[in-house]
């Protein structure tokens, strides 16, 4: 159990595999789509009209119309996204730390704040921790552990400095979160199959992943079952939570 737990060091309780995680960002072999959300359609409004209660403008940190986008235009969505952003990377300097010796902790926790990161549109944040995660798989000498130490310092800088951008920005008026997304049912399958990963690889970015696919209309009929599968991977009940996975995207398709 502490294991696996420490594998979620990144949430606080709130895809996936590097190759799932690389497709929803930079794209598949073959010209495929380049992400995920490029298969919807870009929306028609621009940031600063699609979010209500959102003081935010795009910086070299925050793209915002990427955010929004893997969000399906979800203002609100996109709003509690980023608060459990904040939430669970507020001192990612510790948690790395905290993992010590633990090469494989550390790879999956660059991994997953690389994911959120990504689907949130932090582009400083993301780089840098595409830069740990590159740097994690080849840190067997002390040269190349001083190097990871060093860009585990960049990535919590790059973290606290959005963080703090975030916390002055964010406005503090509710924002209604009854908005649905709107996505066709191989978009929805797409989404499956990267949760379904994240789920195997005990990565965070499943909490971000079910948040989204919470919002989909069309997925609303199976709502109850998705609110089981969001607590058991509160309870980092991964086994139950695959299960459960598998048989939602055999009555899906």
């Amino acid at each position: 159990m502490f294991k696996i737990m420490a594998q979620w060091i990144s949430p606080k309780k709130s895809s996936s595999t590097v190759l799932a995680q690389d497709t929803l960002h930079t794209g598949a072999k073959g010209n495929k789509v380049d992400s995920l959300a490029n298969l919807r359609t870009e929306p028609d409004l621009k940031a600063a009209d699609v979010i209500q209660g959102l003081v935010l403008d795009n910086t070299n940190e925050i793209d915002i119309e990427k955010g929004l986008m893997h969000c399906g235009g979800n203002a609100a969505l996109y709003r509690k996204l980023l608060g459990k952003f904040i939430q669970s990377n507020d001192d990612v300097l510790k948690q790395f730390q905290a993992l010590g010796d633990d090469h494989e902790g550390k790879k999956r926790l660059a991994h997953s704040i690389k994911g959120n990161a990504g689907s949130l549109g932090l582009t400083q944040v993301y780089h840098c921790a595409v830069l740990l995660e590159q740097a994690c798989f080849t840190s067997s000498d002390i040269n190349a552990s001083e190097v990871v130490d060093s860009l585990a310092v960049d990535l919590d800088i790059a973290a606290k400095k959005v963080i703090k951008q975030l916390n002055n920005q964010l406005s503090s008026t509710d924002v209604s979160e009854s908005t649905l997304i709107e996505m066709t049912s191989i978009e929805v399958t797409e989404h499956f199959m990267v949760l379904q990963q994240a789920i195997v690889d005990y990565d965070s970015s499943a909490i971000t992943s079910l948040e989204t696919l919470q919002q989909v209309s069309r997925l609303q009929p199976i709502k109850a079952e998705l609110k089981v599968l969001a607590e058991q991977l509160e309870r980092f009940d991964f086994e139950s939570a695959n299960q459960l996975m598998v048989t939602i995207m055999k009555e899906f398709n």
